[in-house]
């Protein structure tokens, strides 16, 4: 196998709007598609990264609870690439609630 390129990163999240907030106005990721979905009751939000690589973000209504404990199984980092970010992009403003 030869891996080149990674197409999507997905990322639920329990509140869309800070979730929007942070990736798209802190971070400065250019939406693609931004969509609700009544069939599945959640709301997706689509990232561009590069050219190769897309942020897919789900907000459903009842997101699952992350487990707090370190046998838990699921995925705790994503090991990518990025340049520095500034500390004050990490924390939430008080204009967003």
């Amino acid at each position: 196998m030869n891996l080149n390129a990674i197409h999507h990163i997905a990322i639920i999240v329990s509140d869309y709007a800070a979730s929007r907030a942070f990736y798209v106005d802190k971070l400065g990721f250019p939406v693609l598609r931004e969509n609700y979905r009544p069939e599945k009751r959640d709301r997706k939000l689509d990232l561009k990264v590069n050219n190769d690589t897309e942020l897919e973000i789900f907000a459903p209504e009842n997101p699952p609870k992350r487990p707090s404990y370190p046998e838990a199984c699921a995925s705790r980092s994503s090991p990518l690439s990025a340049l520095p970010v500034s500390p004050s992009a990490l924390i939430p403003s008080q204009e967003s609630g």
